[in-house]
């Protein structure tokens, strides 16, 4: 379920999910790195245009989270992943996200371009194929994070 409020106008969007869909999220959203964010990221700034958002997580035993945060926090990258994972969550709930067939080694040479679900650019910098593994470089930001090839059709939008 997807729940959006603008203006006291409530827009709610339910989809089932499928089960490598569903397997990505629930165990993205229970990693320590996402535990670990702090609950309050909002800058308490205020703009006409800016929104507020409120991610409230549960584990199998019943342990909640809230983590809050508004569009100009400057987020650090642990949560501009998350971030990224939710835009993800937000568009598949719109249309369905990219097959895994075009995350695969052939599509991700080293120098493909990929633009995070966020807005955030990466550069491929290695592909571990026999790992499943591949190296992002940040092409505005002087940062670089091993992700799962399995799991970027949830971040990424595909290669062109």
């Amino acid at each position: 379920m997807w729940k959006t409020s603008r203006g006291g106008v409530e827009d709610v969007k339910r989809k089932k999910l499928d089960a490598a869909e569903l397997d990505f999220y629930c165990d993205y959203f229970r990693r320590r790195e996402v535990w670990d964010l702090k609950e309050d990221l909002r800058t308490g700034l205020t703009a006409e245009l800016a929104a507020q958002s409120v991610l409230t997580i549960a584990r199998p035993g019943g342990s909640r989270k809230k983590i809050r945060f508004d569009d100009l926090s400057p987020l650090p990258p642990d949560a501009s992943a998350l971030r990224s994972a939710l835009e993800g969550l937000r568009l598949a709930m719109i249309a369905p996200l990219a097959p895994a067939s075009r995350f695969t080694a052939e599509h991700l040479a080293p120098g493909t371009l990929l633009k995070r679900f966020d807005g955030a650019m990466f550069r491929v910098k290695q592909l571990i194929t026999e790992k499943g593994v591949v190296e992002l470089e940040g092409v505005g930001e002087p940062y670089s994070e091993f992700k799962r090839l399995d799991e970027l059709r949830f971040q990424f939008s595909p290669p062109d």
